[in-house]
């Protein structure tokens, strides 16, 4: 808990695939993405994304509560999927 990434964000010389679920309760996107996307270096093949209603999981839900974890039948979004399988593709 007492780790802080800032420094070795800075350093990344590598394409990144940074991406939250606006819903997430254990990660807060605005932060989470607003200091990755300040922190890190530029590259054109970055992705940063906050994907609307998703929780923790990338799963479609109403609270982005752990208790309802659980009761969601979607395992990942289709959209996170897809997203993931086109920045791979596109950094060949």
């Amino acid at each position: 808990m007492s780790y802080d990434p800032s420094e070795n964000i800075a350093k990344v010389k590598c394409p990144v695939m940074a991406i939250n679920g606006s819903l997430d309760t254990q990660v807060i996107s605005a932060t989470n993405l607003g200091t990755i996307r300040r922190l890190l270096p530029g590259n054109k093949r970055n992705l940063l994304k906050e994907y609307p209603g998703l929780n923790h999981l990338f799963q479609h839900c109403q609270t982005g509560s752990v208790a309802e974890y659980s009761k969601i039948e979607e395992t990942l979004s289709a959209e996170v999927l897809q997203d993931i399988a086109d920045w791979i593709n596109g950094i060949k």
